[in-house]
Parts: structure tokens; sequence; C-alpha cells
């Protein structure tokens, strides 16, 4: 869980990917807007950038080979 205004970066391995599902809240990742139920895949990205938007969002990260 996080609080609005609060920014984080996610490194993934090299060979991995990152599956992000918004379980509650909005964030924004990568330039797209994610609300409740949400969900964004994204592969070859060094870092991943995500800037919470609401108070109490919750997410579920995965990395994973894409």
């Amino acid at each position: 869980m996080s609080d609005a205004g609060r920014r984080h970066v996610w490194r993934p391995a090299k060979a991995n990917g990152l599956y992000a599902f918004v379980l509650e809240g909005e964030v924004e990742i990568s330039g797209t807007i994610l609300t409740r139920r949400d969900s964004i895949a994204l592969e070859d990205e060094d870092a991943v950038d995500i800037a919470v938007r609401t108070k109490g969002t919750d997410m579920l990260l995965v990395e994973t080979k894409l």
C-alpha cells in the first residue's frame, strides 16, 4: 500500500518484465493511468516509474519472464 503523491521505481532484472495489477486506488505507470482492477505488462524496461495518485493505493507487482 502507498499514500498519494509517492513515487516508486522498480528495476526488473535484465531478462524479466513486470506485470502490475491495481487492487485499489489509482497509479500512473510509464505514462499510463491505471485504476481499480486495471493491469499492465511491461517488458524491455530498465526502470519502471510508478506514481501513486490516490491515498490507500494497493498494487500487486510481479516480476517475471514475459
